[in-house]
């Protein structure tokens, strides 16, 4: 719906049994792109996907075993179920030191970023006896026994950066788990162990880290000129006496934003006589 400058996106779930048992949830990244498939937008991203691998139990939160069968993970708000009912995977009957290798690939999440976004890993869940009864504000549930009360358990919050390369290619990631509400019982519960891969990156004007810089046209300036003018910004000129366009780190556009540094060639063709 271009000229309204909406899009309109449908997710077809005419096929779900209805349920209330069943939980759904969606990110749309959405951005303009021209009629031949060309970003408008001059912003990068890039498409990565997560995936948890296992999990080591450092404190199940249990006089017996514990029921870890209600854990969650979002990924920039994406969420997965880790365990529950679609998959316990061993977590309903954890002790401490026990560790659980989720099936190959089987807990992933594939998100897009922005450049100078951010990739957050977030956590939620509790060890579950049963799911009515809880200490904290109050005991909700009777008769209250060490067999039914639920325990709050830690979460994990990672967060990084392009200047991390958002932890790609730095193999295998291993998050603490953190107190919670200030309960200092809950710190380091588990660790949870991922990776980080890149599906596919859109190129735009934005660079990683410093802002990027804008070429200038040189058109119509002497080759001196040009070069004082490009220079200004923090680029460096690079001369050549054969035609042609100027060329910026292989993309022949001038007035084009590059990472501070880069080198621009000057063709002498593409200035004025």
């Amino acid at each position: 719906m271009l000229l309204e400058n909406k899009a309109h996106v449908v997710i077809n779930l005419t096929n779900v049994q209805p349920s209330p048992d069943l939980r759904y949830g969606a990110v749309v990244a959405a951005k303009w792109v021209g009629a031949f498939g060309n970003p408008i937008a001059n912003e990068s991203s890039r498409t990565l996907k997560v995936t948890f691998d296992s999990i080591e139990i450092r404190e199940d939160h249990d006089y017996f075993s514990g029921e870890w069968n209600s854990l969650w993970v979002g990924v920039n708000g994406k969420w997965i179920e880790l365990s529950g009912p679609l998959g316990h995977y061993g977590l309903d009957d954890a002790d401490d030191d026990d560790t659980f290798n989720f099936p190959a690939r089987s807990k992933s999440v594939t998100v897009t970023v922005p450049e100078n976004g951010q990739l957050e890993i977030f956590s939620t869940g509790w060890e579950s006896d049963q799911d009515s009864c809880f200490l904290l504000p109050s005991l909700s549930c009777t008769p209250v026994t060490l067999a039914n009360i639920n325990d709050a358990i830690g979460y994990i919050r990672p967060i990084v950066t392009c200047s991390q390369n958002f932890d790609v290619g730095n193999g295998e990631q291993y998050a603490v788990s953190q107190p919670s509400s200030s309960d200092d019982e809950t710190d380091g519960d588990y660790i949870l162990s991922y990776h980080v891969e890149e599906l596919s990156r859109t190129v735009g004007n934005e660079v990683c880290g410093d802002p990027p810089v804008r070429v200038p046209d040189a058109t119509c300036y002497s080759i001196g000129e040009a070069i004082t003018i490009i220079k200004e910004p923090g680029l460096n000129p690079r001369f050549s006496q054969t035609g042609g366009p100027i060329v910026v780190n292989q993309v022949p556009q001038p007035d084009t934003y590059v990472a501070p540094g880069s080198d621009v060639h000057l063709i002498r063709g593409n200035i004025c006589p």
